[in-house]
């Protein structure tokens, strides 16, 4: 649970601090090599996943399914809904939250999916465009 919640951090761009609290052994933490590994498999587990590697800024018409789906997958990992949500209305699978519809959802439109697209490639570009 402690390594989970480093590597939240460190995907956050809390660097130092996860790193920190992961070696920490009043937490039952572990030592500095193993951290290195833990972080080195999941960045790669990241890009496999479709995760952007390059550190140019990403915009909603240069994102690809591909780094979409890639943030969904970290999102799921990391426990964040909101962007995982957010990805799938990307991809155009999701659906909004709509309080006139009758079941509270709907499709959303390509406006909706466009704003979609712009927050996960801000999200991504948050990160330096590093794949967790």
């Amino acid at each position: 649970m402690v390594i989970e919640y480093a590597l939240r951090r460190w995907a956050r761009g809390e660097e130092e601090a996860a790193q920190r609290g992961a070696i920490d052994p009043s937490f039952h933490g572990i030592n500095l090599t193993c951290w290195i590994r833990v972080l080195s498999a999941a960045r790669a587990a990241g890009e496999q996943a479709g995760g952007a590697t390059n550190m140019a800024k990403i915009t909603g018409e240069t994102l690809t399914d591909e780094m979409i789906r890639g943030e969904r997958a970290r999102a799921v990992m990391h426990g964040d809904d909101e962007t995982a949500d957010t990805a799938a209305i990307a991809l155009g699978k999701g659906k909004c939250v709509h309080a006139s519809v009758p079941g509270g959802r709907r499709y959303p439109t390509a406006d909706e999916i466009h704003a979609a697209r712009e927050r996960i490639a801000a999200a991504i570009n948050a990160r330096g465009g590093r794949a967790p």
